[in-house]
């Protein structure tokens, strides 16, 4: 992997974002879409209320961290693949911290590991970590989003 620093342009999604990567030497690759390697997070631009909500907590967290960071590391594969919507994938570090915002995702379920396989085969994960966060407090429900979880398998 390459690595590179980087500073935040602006946070897409929880598993989205834009950075201005330092190429060095003076060269900068601005406003340049990352995907998050091997995560997936909630959509928030969905007609899934639900997932709408555990998809802005996910890039809330994501937001907090970068913004906060005095050290974004954006570290891409080799070979220099795109997904299928031609962003680079990466996996970031803030502040030289052990563990990856990639890893945090999943560690805290926000996300669910995601290796590029159809999207219906991790539903459950999202479901169950929708359960865990909601369970543990991480998360309030709305009244509407309460009846929208008790339905939830």
């Amino acid at each position: 992997m390459w690595s590179y620093r980087a500073t935040l342009d602006r946070v897409i999604d929880g598993d989205t974002v834009d950075l201005n990567i330092d190429l060095g030497f003076h060269v900068w690759f601005n406003s340049t879409r990352v995907r998050l390697r091997r995560v997936d997070t909630p959509e928030k631009r969905t007609t899934d209320l639900l997932e709408k909500h555990f998809g802005y907590l996910a890039t809330d967290f994501v937001l907090d961290k970068l913004i906060n960071a005095k050290k974004i590391t954006v570290r891409t594969v080799i070979d220099g693949r795109q997904d299928k919507y031609g962003r680079i994938l990466g996996e970031i570090t803030v502040d030289d911290e052990a563990v990856s915002l990639n890893d945090q995702l999943i560690e805290k379920r926000y996300a669910v590991s995601y290796e590029g396989q159809n999207k219906s085969s991790v539903a459950a994960q999202h479901i169950n970590n929708y359960k865990y966060l909601v369970e543990s407090g991480e998360t309030t429900l709305t009244e509407d989003l309460q009846i929208l979880f008790n339905q939830l398998p």
